[in-house]
């Protein structure tokens, strides 16, 4: 399949999720009112604000830790400030604008270059980041449809969740294992990609675990009282990201939105959940 086609099957999908989610907005949101929207945003808790600020910084904090290990990866050694900016920037600038491999890419490319990372070297780096972000998503992803199924009770599928979840755990575990027991680079088109140390798959995974699981939390301490617990949240959370990154949409607007309200709308209705996700978007990405 050539690049081009790719790239067009890539922007079908995209759109399709996007036109999906605004039919599922659109259809849960009629009786919703700018007025009583607005109303609900403002009457949110300070305590909800206030826990939402800490676990954003604390997730922002964490998600430094991909380009740290990416460093540790390639061999590279640079000032941990320099390491910890670029970082911060690049995640805030790929969560708002989206195409976060290429977004990212950019902003690191043009400081790292500078401080002496050739262009191959950044490629491991952000292949490096891309495994660790997929592993957490995969892995937690996994233990929160086995754990809380019910949180996609609405999805088309309920019958396939826990063995999708355990296909997730799977694959988590399966590059692990591959880790312990491939020493050897892949060479991929002229290409040489190392493999990582076990201890550095072990971290992947649990920085890019923290890192999730914070992102849940800020939206789940601005939700309305619900029999939700912190898993139901986390199942619909990390699939309603996962469609999101897919989309390739800018933060994946719209669709993330979308599944929130489509995964949760056994504990919480559309009219509950619309203002949280306004506070979540505006902590999360806008004021990050």
């Amino acid at each position: 399949m050539s690049l081009r086609v790719r790239r067009a099957l890539s922007s079908i999908v995209g759109l399709a999720l996007f036109l999906i989610a605004l039919v599922v907005l659109w259809h849960q949101l009629a009786e919703v009112t700018w007025r009583a929207l607005l109303a609900d945003v403002v009457a949110t808790p300070p305590k909800a604000l206030v826990l939402s600020l800490i676990f954003t910084s604390l997730s922002y904090v964490t998600l430094s830790g991909y380009d740290f290990l990416a460093m540790a990866y390639i061999r590279k050694s640079l000032p941990r400030a320099h390491i910890g900016w670029v970082s911060f920037l690049a995640y805030a600038v790929a969560n708002n604008v989206g195409f976060a491999a290429l977004s990212g890419a950019s902003v690191r490319y043009r400081f790292y270059t500078r401080w002496g990372l050739t262009a191959e070297d950044l490629s491991l780096v952000v292949l490096s980041n891309s495994v660790t972000c997929w592993l957490g998503l995969l892995m937690l992803g996994g233990v929160s449809l086995v754990s809380a199924p019910n949180a996609v009770a609405t999805l088309p599928w309920p019958r396939w969740t826990v063995p999708v979840g355990w296909l997730f755990i799977g694959v988590a575990v399966a590059y692990v294992i591959l880790v312990a027991i491939w020493r050897a680079p892949l060479r991929v088109r002229g290409f040489s990609v190392p493999s990582p140390r076990l201890r550095l798959a072990i971290a992947q995974l649990s920085v890019s675990a923290i890192d999730w699981t914070l992102a849940a939390a800020v939206l789940y301490v601005v939700l309305p009282p619900s029999p939700a617990t912190f898993l139901n949240v986390l199942a619909a959370f990390l699939l309603a990201q996962l469609l999101g990154l897919a989309s390739h949409i800018p933060g994946g607007i719209g669709v993330f939105e979308g599944l929130i309200v489509f995964g949760l709308s056994p504990f919480l209705s559309a009219s509950e959940l619309v203002p949280a996700l306004v506070v979540y978007r505006a902590r999360y990405y806008v004021l990050s």
